[in-house]
């Protein structure tokens, strides 16, 4: 007799063993069997009088129980998990008691939809699910399940952040069918994740198939994950990927790192090392902005600040934004905080700046320089007039198209809007249209919405493409920037400290005497500690005509107790001296 037995992590999977002469197994005992060196709990899921030609089987262990713990719907829930394409392992179980089983083999959540989703337990089913656990490597069941109380005990089904992972032979149709099951019955936190499809080739595990990553982002709303590691199996193949699915426009990436891969029990030729790691994320940084991402680390955290309760006279956690929705400020914001982050507009920068510093609004983000057209001088000044601190930045890729009325074309255009700046960098394709009539609006945004509002075919405006959706409005051409390379950098303001952690840039502003070498001196500090200057520019200071200050850059945070004598030093060469922050370097940067 042989017994089929369903393993959990790291492997998730049914497997054929052995039944010793003087053992007798039923359907539905857990079982202790050896997979590739390594003793691993399961439950037998069927048995079976003969075993497949040319396969060398190995006996069961450890017989745990004496009589079956598992009923038959759990059986074929097992069996359902490990042998159908769509693979949820662990997640299935989340959702899935013994009386939520159908006959059919599918799965169906024992809640409708809107309650509270808490089950409560029978004692049978109480150790039928605390076997699971702990039969389970997988330590996300730990997360899934909670038996709690002491009179009655509850489970709770921790739905968030549910991943569907696409199965070796699903279609992408079977694919959205899975989660649009899971939807239906109330949960709407679901994650899918690419990890390879089953083809002809050999070479690698699975064929990663990055075409399904654009497809599928025109077909739902819900974020996709790539999964190199598991599709390709190969340390070396990893990296290529996950940089590929990333430019493919994926949401993210699941990546298995190993200190000694060599030594990992199960993965380990697809682990990368932290040093590669490392540099994947330093490539991640400048693919990001192109694609209109950022790699954030900090994003939970920033999360966590922003939607806390606040007590009365507390500042609340809304972020200020110039201009409209639809501008690359309104982009830059909810990139960087994300789109549940309480947030609103204001029609100027002093506007702005003085919410903030009124305490009605914790943070506001400001663009600051752009790659091509130069440094905001408005927002610089008012970081001079206001005692704000930096506490961050992101570096956002700025591409430009040109937006008019459905049924409008290029041209017929006479007369175009936008901001100052975008002009300055989309100099080349409007000299090549010198009788058009270039009118200067506030923002971007703007400039579209004047457009719809007048409903004129003749007026374009050039703003993003999210300006054009938001507005409902048709892009005539696109990537019209005279530079490809256009990024422009937003920092984050406040009145206190807004994140822990690792900083790594400051600003500063600073004057010096009106004497030979004075500047030299002042930056020779710096020259002398190796600290790298990434930014210097001259402002005039408006009450004192031909004196200038100094806004500087410089990667370190002058902050840390290792550059106090160097913050000593610039104090005492220096007539004037603001530190404006210290923050970690935005996203986007060259690292």
């Amino acid at each position: 007799m042989y017994a089929e037995v369903c393993v959990g992590y790291p492997v998730e999977g049914s497997f054929l063993y052995g039944i010793p002469a003087h053992r007798a197994i039923k359907s539905g005992q857990r079982v202790r069997v050896d997979f590739a060196g390594r003793v691993i709990t399961g439950f037998v899921t069927g048995l079976r009088k003969e075993k497949p030609e040319g396969l060398e089987i190995k006996e069961i262990g450890e017989i745990i129980d004496r009589e079956p713990i598992f009923d038959e719907r759990l059986i074929r829930l097992a069996e359902y998990v490990t042998q159908k394409y769509l693979s949820f392992t662990g997640e299935v179980l989340s959702m899935a008691l013994p009386s939520g089983l159908n006959p059919s083999g599918r799965f169906i959540p024992p809640f409708e939809k809107g309650d509270s989703k808490t089950v409560v337990l029978t004692e049978k089913q109480k150790k039928i699910y605390q076997n699971i656990l702990d039969s389970s490597g997988d330590k996300r069941l730990h997360l899934i399940f909670g038996i709690t109380g002491s009179g009655k005990t509850e489970i709770y089904l921790e739905l968030a952040r549910h991943f569907l992972k696409r199965g070796l032979s699903a279609t992408i149709e079977e694919w959205l069918m899975s989660a649009e099951y899971i939807l239906s019955e109330g949960n709407d936190q679901v994650v899918l994740c690419e990890r390879g499809i089953r083809t002809f080739e050999r070479h690698t595990r699975n064929t990663l198939d990055l075409t399904a990553v654009p497809v599928i982002k025109e077909l739902t709303h819900l974020p996709i994950i790539v999964d190199p590691s598991h599709a390709t199996g190969m340390r070396d193949k990893v990296s290529p990927m996950a940089r590929a699915a990333i430019a493919a426009g994926a949401d993210g990436l699941t990546i298995e790192v190993h200190t000694e891969p060599d030594k990992a029990l199960s993965d380990g030729p697809q682990s990368l090392y932290p040093e590669q790691f490392k540099q994947l994320m330093r490539d991640l940084y400048v693919i990001a902005p192109v694609v209109g991402k950022q790699l954030d680390t900090t994003y939970l955290e920033k999360a966590a600040l922003m939607t806390k309760s606040f007590a009365p006279g507390e500042i609340p956690g809304k972020v200020v934004y110039h201009g409209v929705p639809g501008s690359f400020s309104h982009k830059a914001c909810l990139q960087f905080f994300g789109t549940e982050v309480p947030h609103q507009n204001t029609s100027s920068f002093r506007e702005l700046f003085q919410t903030v510093h009124n305490g009605e609004a914790r943070l506001g983000i400001i663009p600051v320089e752009n790659s091509l057209s130069g440094s905001i001088h408005e927002n610089y000044d008012l970081l001079l007039e206001y005692d704000l601190k930096i506490v961050g930045e992101l570096t956002l890729r700025v591409k430009h198209y040109l937006i008019g009325l459905e049924g409008a074309s290029p041209e017929a255009i006479k007369r175009v809007y936008s901001h100052p700046q975008v002009f300055q960098q989309c100099r080349e394709f409007l000299a090549r249209r010198p009788e058009w009539d270039v009118v200067a609006c506030q923002d971007t945004a703007s400039g579209v919405q004047r457009v719809k509002t007048n409903g004129d075919p003749q007026e374009a405006a050039i703003a993003s493409r999210e300006a054009a959706e938001l507005f409902d409005m048709k892009v005539l051409e696109e990537g019209i920037e005279t530079n490809p390379r256009n990024f422009t950098r937003f920092v984050v303001i406040s009145r206190e400290e807004f994140l822990d952690g690792p900083r790594n840039k400051s600003s500063l502003i600073f004057s010096v005497s009106d004497r030979p070498g004075s500047l030299y001196q002042t930056l020779k500090i710096f020259a002398d500690r190796n600290v790298n200057l990434v930014k210097l520019e001259s402002r005039p200071i408006h009450s004192k005509p031909w004196e200038y200050l100094f806004y500087a850059d410089v990667e370190i945070d002058i902050h840390d107790a290792q550059y106090q004598d160097l913050l000593e030093e610039l104090k005492e060469k220096t007539e004037f001296l603001k530190v404006l922050g210290s923050y970690c370097k935005g996203i986007g940067e060259k690292s």
